[in-house]
C-alpha cells in the first residue's frame, strides 16, 4: 500500500492518552510521524479542544509564528486512515489541507453593545466560519464580543462566568488569519494603543504563508447578506496592521534600501532564480516576487534564491541568498538582500553544538522565526522555555529572560554569535558577543574553539559545588514573551562537569 503521509510531521495539543497513542499509530501506518514537540519540520497541529481551551502555547505559537502549519481535529486523521484502508489512492497533504479547522469551529460567541447591521454581519461571519453565534449570554459561551466596555452582559461575563470580552476586531483579524486568535490579544478593557495587533503575515514566515482557502468565501458570504455601510464600517474600523514592537537587531546590517517606487514594487528591476523548492513553494515564491515587480529567469539573474533547508547550493556568479532575505525585506518593507540574515548557511550540524540547549528572548517577527530555525540547522537544541538547565541565552538587552539567565549563571549573547558560528563552522568563544550584564563568560560542559586552531580540551573532571537540595526555576514561552508556567521545583543532584574555558 502507498504511504500518503510519507515524511509529513504532526504534533498534538490538548490530547491525552490513549487517544494520542491511537493518533500516533494511525499516522505511522500512513508513513507520517507524530511528535509531542512542535518542531521546525511540523506541518500539522492536531487540536484536542476547539472550545475555550484551544488557546494552548502550541496553538498560539503556530498562529503567530507558523502560518504554514495546518490545524486539524483528530477526526481528520481517522477519516484519512479509513480511506487508506479502503485502498483509495490520494494525496495526503492535499486531503488534510481540505479538512483544516474552520476559523471559529467549535466556538460559541455572544454579542452585545453593537448596532443591528454590524451584529448581523458578525453573526454571519461566525456562523459561516463554523461557530455558533448567540444574542443572549450563557455560561457555555466562550467569547463575548462587545462594542463598549460597559453593560450588564460585560459585568456578568467578567464576573463569575469568567468569559473574555473582546472588541469586534477579534473576529475580523481571525477571519483574515483563517483561525481564531487568542482573545487575550483583543480584550476590550485594554487601551487600543496597548493591544497586541500582531498578524502572522508580519510576524512570521511571509513567503510561505498558506492561508485557509475558506476565509475569502466566508467574507464574501457575509458581505452578500449585510448592507455595504455595515461592511465598510466593520472592515474599516480596525486599525491598520501593526507589526510586533521589537528592538533593533544588534547585528551589523547594510542600511535598508528603499524601493525605487512604492507602486513599482519592492523588487522592481531585479531578476531571481529559484533552487531547491518544491512545486508548491516555487509557485508561492514566484507569485510573491513578481507581485512586487521582480522577474524570474533561471539562466540570467541577479540573485539565486536557495531553499534554506537545502544542504548545498549550486555554483553561480549571482548573489546567493535564501528565502529568509525575501521574508525579511517584505517584513521591513525595504530591500535587505545582502545582510547575514539572508545568507545561505554552508556549515550545518556542527559537532560542538550537539546537545547544546539554547533559548531566545527579546526577538519577534521574522527575526524570532529565523533564529528558531537557525539553531537546529547548526546542530543545537532550541528550547522555548528558560530553566536553570539551559546552556545559553541569545537575547536582546533587558529581555524577559535576561535577569533569570543572570541569576542562573547562564551566558547571554547577541544573535551575531550564532550567525558567526554558522558562517565559520565552529562553536566560537562567547566573549566578543556577550551582552553587558552577563554574569557568565563561557559555556559549561561544552568546549569552544577558534576555527583555525585545534582546541585543547580539559578532560579532568572538576567537582562542582553542590547546590541546595531544591532549585526554583521559571519557565517562559517565547510565542508571546509572557510568563506561561508557574514556578516548579527540581531536585538537582551533584554532578561533575568539564572546567569552564
Amino acid at each position: 500500500m502507498s504511504s500518503p503521509l510519507d515524511k509529513l510531521q504532526f504534533c498534538t495539543t490538548n490530547i491525552v492518552e490513549p487517544q494520542e497513542a491511537v493518533l500516533r499509530r494511525l499516522i505511522s501506518d500512513m508513513g507520517g510521524v507524530c511528535k509531542k514537540k512542535l518542531e521546525t519540520a511540523t506541518r500539522f497541529l492536531i487540536l484536542g479542544d476547539l472550545g475555550g481551551k484551544r488557546w494552548t502555547p502550541k496553538y498560539n505559537f503556530a498562529l503567530e509564528m507558523r502560518p504554514d502549519i495546518v490545524l486539524l481535529i483528530p477526526e481528520a486523521i481517522e477519516k484519512l486512515h479509513m480511506l487508506w484502508m479502503e485502498g483509495q489512492d490520494f494525496d495526503g497533504r492535499q486531503e488534510l489541507e481540505s479538512m483544516r479547522v474552520q476559523p471559529f469551529q467549535g466556538l460559541r460567541v455572544s454579542f452585545t453593545n453593537l448596532p443591528g447591521p454590524e451584529r448581523d454581519f458578525l453573526k454571519t461571519v461566525i456562523r459561516d466560519g463554523g461557530g455558533e453565534p448567540f444574542d443572549s449570554l450563557m455560561p457555555k459561551c466562550h467569547i463575548l464580543v462587545s462594542g463598549l466596555d460597559k453593560g450588564r452582559k460585560v459585568d456578568v461575563a467578567r464576573g463569575s462566568w469568567n468569559i473574555p470580552v473582546v472588541v469586534p476586531e477579534w473576529i475580523i483579524k481571525s477571519l483574515e488569519r483563517g483561525a481564531a486568535w487568542s482573545p487575550e490579544m483583543f480584550l476590550i478593557e485594554v487601551p487600543p494603543e496597548d493591544r497586541k495587533k500582531s498578524l502572522c503575515s508580519e510576524s512570521a514566515s511571509i513567503v510561505f504563508t498558506s492561508m485557509a482557502g475558506t476565509t475569502p468565501s466566508i467574507a464574501k458570504s457575509a458581505r452578500s447578506r449585510v448592507s455595504s455601510s455595515a461592511w465598510d464600517s466593520l472592515m474599516g474600523a480596525p486599525a491598520k496592521r501593526m507589526a510586533l514592537s521589537r528592538p533593533e537587531s544588534s547585528s551589523a546590517s547594510p542600511t535598508p534600501q528603499p524601493a525605487p517606487n512604492a507602486q513599482e514594487g519592492l523588487f522592481e528591476n531585479l531578476t531571481f532564480a529559484l533552487y531547491g523548492f518544491d512545486d508548491r513553494q516555487k509557485a508561492i515564491l514566484q507569485k510573491t516576487l513578481t507581485s512586487h515587480g521582480a522577474a524570474i529567469d533561471q539562466d540570467e539573474h541577479d540573485y539565486m534564491i536557495v531553499n534554506s533547508s537545502c544542504s548545498e547550493c549550486p555554483k553561480t556568479d549571482a548573489h546567493i541568498i535564501t528565502e529568509w532575505a525575501i521574508e525579511r525585506s517584505l517584513h521591513k518593507k525595504a530591500r535587505i538582500l545582502t545582510d547575514i540574515w539572508g545568507k545561505f548557511i554552508k556549515h550545518r550540524s556542527i559537532a560542538q553544538f550537539e546537545g547544546l540547549k539554547i533559548c531566545i528572548s527579546g526577538y519577534s517577527g521574522v527575526e524570532l522565526l529565523h533564529l528558531t530555525r537557525l539553531i537546529p540547522l547548526v546542530g543545537g537544541d532550541f528550547c522555548a522555555t528558560l530553566t536553570s538547565q539551559r546552556d545559553l541565552l541569545i537575547s536582546t538587552p533587558d529581555s524577559n529572560k535576561f535577569k533569570h539567565a543572570q541569576s542562573w549563571d547562564i551566558p547571554i549573547v547577541n544573535e551575531r554569535w550564532i550567525w558567526q558560528c554558522a558562517e565559520q563552522g565552529a562553536l566560537l568563544p562567547l566573549k566578543e558577543f556577550l551582552l553587558e550584564g552577563s554574569t557568565c563568560e563561557s559555556l559549561a560542559r561544552v568546549s569552544v574553539s577558534d576555527p583555525a586552531i585545534e582546541p585543547e580540551v580539559v578532560e579532568e573532571p572538576i567537582p562542582l559545588k553542590v547546590p541546595a537540595a531544591t532549585e526554583v526555576g521559571i519557565a517562559y514561552d517565547e510565542s508571546d514573551n509572557e510568563h506561561m508556567a508557574s514556578n516548579f521545583v527540581r531536585i538537582k543532584p551533584a554532578v561533575n562537569a568539564r572546567r569552564r574555558i
